[in-house]
């Protein structure tokens, strides 16, 4: 590509954006397209890391108000940005393709790549991973000097826009010799460069997790949550969905980040590699005292671990986090007296000035949300797995857990707390996001983790919606000489088929205006627990020889719920999951 005049410009960022660099005001279109194009292309073959100044540009781009444009031409621009992914060649060159969505895309390529080449191409991911991670430290950094932005010229973009372009020019990628990307999150109190976009600053600056202004990423999620909430309303404003829509994208960027930061530095703290992923916590409860002890100090350090840092900036008390961040994750859900603070006073404008309106894209900003929360506390999950009394993996439960705040039932607890006031739809959409596969493939939480999870919290539900009925599932490989799969889905058929259970969901119900809401998140819970008794059973090969028993206590448990469904509702049409057709999808007859 000829840079003609731009050549003139060619420096290093070092040189132009450090510590002595001028304030730059990014306001130019052309400017900012030309940066977009530069940084997809590098992306293609010969990978040439973006430097940090151009993530922060990124990720401030990813969550501003995306461009108006028809639902039509919105999808298709969804999955040509889908389909980039796995052709990265394939530049994002529509016409129609907002600021937002290149961003996106950008980072979203930046963290499959580091996944695809996590063991192959170990320099690359030490470069990527190293660039992102000192822009992390951004959001996790308790002190920070306050920066005052002078607006420059239009002209002045073009240090920016030269300095990008030299970069990518060179096709290289420079690590520093004997650096280990996975020994620290880099501790900074200063960012060299003010730099802003269409008068604003850029997005690590607006959150500032500092003493004086304790604006951080909780801030945001709150913000963030909050127009999720306001645009699923009666009365949905247009405004609110594409700012929740903004904020979420972005959101979801970093907390991939905070994800691939845990799961890089726990491995490389357990085993650098030479044990399967999901294997880490099982191996950790099997290691020596000391080692547990050398892993427990490292996961108590916000230098090494962002999700530490995080976690501290919601509390000072640990005992608050849990209940702190799933008041977080769920805020909206249900009416909140406060309206939280947004990072710009750009979006106060917007909102001022739009109407009420039906939401142009037709789409439910809380069924979508309920992806990005169960990101968000999956990760807090599995770090709380570590601290936990580890008797799932050891098969024992004399053991003690080495952090009692941090265990993992008080966080399912919390979560089953804000999911026990969500509606159905919600619920649901929450549970079924657990399912959804992740682009990462590598670097992210152990689905097995995952699933544990999800089994607790529904557990945790159906005890609330029955008034501590009292599921007992401490079905474990190895817990008895008894097939452990075939145990699980025979006690599984056995509590779905008990009549009890289904009369004191009707009487928790209360009102008859609550029963449906209670009777279909019950169901679907038992229906949730009994296809993952299951799909464990399908991997055994032991279980011929009960099929037909379970088929019979499945269909029991149908009639038992239909009948008792038509004498609490008075309506013959069962308003439940049929785990019969639950059982035919995992043993077709």
């Amino acid at each position: 590509m000829h840079l003609g005049p731009n050549q003139q410009y060619a420096h290093t960022i070092e040189s132009t954006l450090g510590d002595a660099g001028a304030a730059i005001d990014v306001s130019d279109p052309q400017t900012i397209d030309f940066l977009l194009t530069e940084t997809e292309e590098s992306l293609v073959e010969e990978i040439v890391v973006p430097t940090e100044q151009v993530i922060r540009v990124l990720f401030t781009l990813s969550c501003r108000f995306p461009a108006v444009f028809s639902c039509a031409e919105g999808n298709d621009i969804t999955r040509m940005l889908q389909n980039a992914l796995d052709q990265p060649r394939q530049i994002i060159s529509h016409p129609l393709a907002s600021y937002n969505q290149r961003a996106e895309f950008i980072l979203r390529r930046l963290c499959v790549i580091m996944s695809s080449t996590y063991n192959d191409k170990p320099h690359i991911y030490q470069a990527v991973y190293s660039t992102l991670m000192n822009v992390m430290a951004d959001f996790s950094s308790t002190k920070r000097t306050t920066n005052q932005y002078e607006f420059v010229s239009d002209s002045e973009e073009e240090l920016l826009l030269s300095a990008v372009v030299d970069e990518h020019r060179k096709r290289s990628i420079v690590v520093s010799p004997g650096k280990n990307p996975r020994s620290s999150v880099r501790k900074k109190t200063y960012i060299p460069a003010n730099i802003s976009i269409f008068s604003e600053p850029v997005i690590t600056t607006a959150i500032c997790p500092s003493t004086a202004s304790p604006y951080n990423l909780w801030s945001l999620m709150k913000w963030a949550f909050y127009c999720c909430s306001k645009s699923s309303g009666d009365s949905a404003e247009s405004c609110y969905h594409d700012l929740y829509q903004g904020y979420s994208r972005f959101l979801l960027s970093i907390w991939r980040l905070v994800t691939i930061n845990f799961v890089s530095v726990i491995d490389s703290l357990m085993n650098d590699g030479r044990v399967n992923h999901d294997e880490l916590v099982h191996m950790f409860f099997y290691s020596s005292e000391s080692k547990q002890n050398e892993i427990i100090s490292a996961l108590q350090d916000p230098s090494l671990f962002i999700l530490r840092a995080l976690m501290a900036q919601v509390s000072g008390d640990k005992e608050e986090w849990y209940k702190r961040i799933t008041s977080v994750v769920f805020y909206g859900i249900e009416h909140e007296d406060d309206v939280p603070t947004s990072p710009y006073p750009r979006d106060r404008h917007l909102i001022r000035k739009s109407t009420n309106k039906a939401d142009m894209f037709g789409s439910n900003d809380m069924v979508e949300s309920m992806g990005l929360r169960f990101e968000i506390l999956s990760l807090v999950y599995y770090n709380g797995l570590f601290f936990d009394k580890g008797d799932a993996f050891l098969g024992s439960s004399e053991v003690e857990p080495q952090d009692y705040d941090l265990v993992t039932t008080v966080l399912v607890q919390e979560m089953a707390k804000k999911l026990y006031r969500l509606r159905y739809s919600y619920l649901k959409s929450f549970f079924e996001a657990s399912l959804v596969p992740s682009e990462l493939s590598i670097l992210q939480v152990p689905a097995n983790h995952c699933s544990r999870m999800m089994m607790e919290l529904a557990r945790e539900l159906v005890d609330t919606l029955t008034g501590r009925y009292g599921i007992d599932l401490e079905v474990r490989p190895g817990a008895s000489q008894f097939p452990w799969e075939v145990q699980f889905a025979q006690e599984m058929v056995s509590i779905i088929g008990q009549k009890d259970l289904y009369e004191m969901v009707v009487q928790e119900s209360g009102s008859s205006g609550g029963l449906e809401e209670a009777w279909c998140k019950a169901t679907f819970l038992l229906g949730w627990l009994l296809d993952m008794a299951l799909t464990e059973l399908q991997s055994s090969s032991q279980h011929g020889d009960f099929l037909q028993q379970l088929r019979e206590g499945v269909e029991h448990a149908d009639a038992v719920s239909a009948r008792l469904w038509k004498r609490a509702s008075r309506k013959d049409k069962v308003s439940s999951v049929k785990y019969g057709d639950i059982f035919r999808s995992r043993f077709p007859i």
